[in-house]
């Protein structure tokens, strides 16, 4: 009874979890005040992971209680074959994961932040901030299209 519950407790901690991410995540990025985009990526992430460990947890306990209802509501051999189907399904849920994971997984986090790395060579070595901002101003007089109001911005950065 513990192992189900500990279960259906993860697998609703999962729901939940990633049901309000969802949700809020892209809401605090899209409508929060100035400067959210950057804390709601990085929440975001980090909540991603807690959903997905306790998703996963929650996959091996309620495996884990089948097969103990087995054992306990079985003869040996019946409980030993139904055994042995839990583990084989068990195996190929996390194969299945694992392949879709590795298929969608960056190499780097990526979080939306731009440094200044992306646009400037590495044999430019801008000195500081404000020089940097000189630069994207400068680009962006060259591109045109910016209003006043967004160089007077960068200007000012």
């Amino acid at each position: 009874l513990i192992v189900t519950t500990t279960a259906m407790c993860l697998e609703l901690i999962a729901v939940m979890n990633t049901t309000l991410l969802s949700m809020m995540g892209p809401g605090l990025a899209l409508r929060g005040p100035d400067g959210s985009m950057h804390p709601a990526v990085e929440g975001m992430v980090f909540e991603y992971n807690t959903a997905y460990i306790c998703f996963v947890l929650g996959l091996i306990a309620f495996h884990f209680s089948a097969a103990l209802f087995a054992w306990l509501m079985f003869t040996w051999d019946v409980a030993i074959f139904v055994s042995g189907a839990i583990v084989g399904s068990l195996y190929m849920l996390m194969r299945y994961a694992s392949r879709v994971f590795n298929r969608f997984r960056c190499d780097e986090v990526v979080t939306g932040r731009f440094t200044g790395e992306e646009t400037v060579p590495e044999q430019a070595q801008v000195p500081n901030q404000r020089d940097l901002a000189s630069l994207i101003t400068g680009q962006q007089q060259i591109l045109g299209g910016y209003s006043s109001e967004q160089s007077a911005l960068a200007a000012a950065q």
